[in-house]
């Protein structure tokens, strides 16, 4: 099973954001591609990929993902435990793959608090076999970690 959508450069970001959060893809989708999206985060169903338990698509194997103009991250693709293939192309806004902050509430020790040292309970990636990236200009790293400050008042 696969899917296949192409949002269209004339699309509005509120548009295009409220026709993917529609969608609710059955749990046997092998292939997603997405084409041209406006918005500037993935649906709520994509991004939950990142938590416990780890995704609404667990038979997902391919991921294409292209022409995003405003999409800053993304979600947490090593998540998915039959990914074996992901292309990201032509994402001129992405800065980093995973945000950690887009993760809050997760019960993941390494998603939920991004100081915590503890090894992942399961490798990432544990089943990929090739990863493309290509033209995302402004790409700065895969993680984006958000710190947390902690100020003390001594008397």
């Amino acid at each position: 099973v696969s899917l296949e959508i192409d949002l269209g450069y004339k699309q509005s970001k509120e548009k295009s954001k409220i026709v993917l959060e529609g969608l609710q893809p059955h749990s046997n989708l092998r292939q997603l591609n997405i084409h041209r999206y406006n918005g500037e985060r993935l649906p709520s169903w994509m991004m939950s990929w990142g938590r416990l338990p780890y995704n609404s698509l667990p038979n997902l194997v391919q991921i294409t993902l292209s022409c995003f103009k405003n999409c800053r991250y993304l979600s947490s693709f090593g998540r998915l435990p039959h990914l074996k293939g992901l292309t990201l192309f032509h994402m001129r806004q992405l800065e980093y793959v995973e945000n950690t902050s887009t993760a809050a509430g997760s019960s993941h020790p390494s998603l939920s608090h991004p100081l915590a040292t503890a090894s992942p309970p399961n490798p990432l990636f544990p089943s990929l076999e090739y990863l493309l990236l290509q033209w995302i200009p402004k790409l700065k790293g895969w993680r984006k970690m958000m710190c947390r400050s902690s100020t003390s008042s001594s008397s």
